[in-house]
Order: C-alpha cells, then structure tokens, then sequence
C-alpha cells in the first residue's frame, strides 16, 4: 500500500507539471512545431491523454475500495477547506482577468489550479457520500437520481450553456458577473439532466444517454399465459368429487 501510495503522489506531481506546460508553455509550442504536432497540441483538451491521471486514480481506488472510502472521510475537513479556498481563489482569478465578458479560458481544465479543486472535490464529495451511506434521505434520493442521468447531461451541458450563452452575451453584465454565473450553474444544470431524462425514454437511448428503458412490465400477460395454459378446472353445479379422485362425476 505504501508503494502504491507513492507511486499515486508521484503521479500526481508529474500530472500537475504537465498541467503547468499544458497552460503556460503549449501555446507556444504548437506554433514551432510542425502538422500533426501542432494540430494535437491546439487540441489537447479533447485527448484523453491530458486525463490519465484520473483513469490511474479510479483504478487505484477501485483496486482498495474500502481503504479508499475510509481515507475520504479520515480527510473530509481538510477536501472541504481545500475546495473553498480554491474556489474562491479560481473565481476570484476569473473574475478579476474578465471584463463586460467572463473570459473561461483564464481556468480551463488543463491548468494546474484547477487540477487542485477538482481533486479536492472528488475527495469532498466522496467522503460526504461515505458519511451518507445506509441512511435514506431526499438529499440521497435526489443525488441517485441525478447520478443515473449526469452521464447524458454531462454529453448535453455544453448545448445548453451555448444556448444559454446566446441569451447573456448581448447583455451588458458589468459587476453583475457572479449572480449570473450562479443562475447559468442552476439552469443548466437543470436543463442537462431534464433533457437527459428525456432522451433515457427515446428508443435508442443506450446509444445516446448511456440508459436502457426499463421494460414494460409483463405481469397481467405472464398472469394471462399461465391462466390459459393450465386453466383453473371447477366442477360444475350439482356435481361433486369423488374421495380419492381429481376429476368430477
């Protein structure tokens, strides 16, 4: 375990050191380089080979399961202060970098900050589900719900910011950047999974959403079958069974 352990710190430090060139230095690489090269590296937020951390991460946890969940919840207060503090600190820097317009390129994915709250807030979130396990709450219904359709609204959020993103660029939005955030977070959060739910009812929805339709159900028809198949045999009126015998006479 503690060989695995480091291997995981070691990983991770050279993960944010690619992080740091993707952000600061691969920008300007891709303008020295030649085709294929430059066009990968214009495009490296769409490869997979920029998240192979995270692929490690869910072996390594799915290798220790309940070593992992019990670290998560040994960590909880330390995720929460972490995910606060850089969330105020990548808002802040975004803010702070836009004008009448958010610029989101300021914190993408690929950027060493971001690296640290998103791992901060895998932990967070998992330790508090931990905590959360065997009780049977709204708060858990809702989050089962939302689980089993973040798939199709994690594959639709970009429409809906698009269209979204439609409505509020006309706008004249200065000092009002973070409610408008906020209220953009809400609807197309919303919006996602409404649209995600609805595709999990299409024909086809395992090839969209990720969800097969649940069958209708065949009770009353299988009821039916048997019934026809071996039918209930009563006597008829004024007849009666014989001792001994299945059969009236």
């Amino acid at each position: 375990m503690q060989v695995i352990v480091a291997l995981i710190v070691l990983a991770a430090a050279f993960y944010g050191l690619l992080m740091k060139w993707s952000y600061y230095n691969m920008g300007s690489w891709t303008e020295s380089m030649s085709e294929p090269w430059s066009t990968l590296l214009q495009y490296r937020s769409y490869s997979w080979v920029m998240y192979w951390f995270y692929f490690l991460l869910g072996a390594v946890c799915a290798w220790s399961v309940d070593s992992w969940r019990s670290w998560t919840t040994k960590v909880l207060p330390w995720t929460i202060c972490l995910f606060i503090g850089m969330y105020i600190w990548l808002g802040y820097d975004v803010l702070r970098g836009s004008g009448d317009v958010v610029n989101l390129n300021i914190s993408t994915y690929l950027k060493p900050t971001t690296f640290l709250i998103i791992m901060a807030q895998m932990f967070m979130m998992y330790g508090f589900l931990v905590l959360m396990r065997g009780k049977d709450t709204r708060f858990q219904r809702l989050l089962s719900w939302i689980g089993r359709y973040s798939f199709g609204g994690y594959l639709v959020h970009a429409l809906v910011i698009y269209a979204i993103a439609y409505v509020t660029r006309p706008l004249q939005l200065s000092g009002w950047h973070l409610p408008v955030t906020l209220l953009s977070f809400l609807v197309t959060v919303v919006m996602a999974l409404a649209i995600s739910w609805a595709l999990s009812k299409l024909p086809g929805s395992r090839f969209t959403v990720g969800l097969m339709r649940k069958p209708r159900s065949t009770s009353h028809s299988s009821a039916a079958v048997d019934k026809r198949i071996t039918p209930e045999r009563t006597p008829s009126p004024g007849h009666t069974r014989s001792p001994g015998t299945s059969e009236p006479f």
